[in-house]
């Protein structure tokens, strides 16, 4: 296989859609399949920029032991932190 990387990359077309295809070498090297997303982002007039997302915490933006439920992503501290106030509530209403 050819370095992929060698000479500042490949020219691809964009399709009618919009879509670019990345070459099967570049998405068997970072793992992406169907259905995989990226993050597009400008960085100058003449340069855009493709990276992996990066999963955090929506609550204190933590990477670290996320958890997803029902399109939400939570650490486990802010989930603890939850609960901890849950029972917190739920003992002043039950008036101890």
């Amino acid at each position: 296989m050819n370095n992929i990387f060698e000479g500042g990359g490949v020219t691809r077309p964009i399709d009618d859609l919009g879509r670019i295809v990345l070459p099967k070498e570049m998405r068997q090297l970072l793992n992406l399949n169907d259905g995989s997303r990226l993050v597009v982002s400008v960085v100058d007039e003449s340069s855009l920029l493709l990276s992996l997302p990066v999963m955090v915490c929506r609550a204190c933006h933590s990477p670290e032991e996320l958890v997803t439920y029902i399109g939400l992503t939570v650490c486990d501290s802010c989930i603890d932190a939850l609960n901890k106030e849950r029972k917190n509530i739920q003992m002043l209403k039950a008036g101890k």
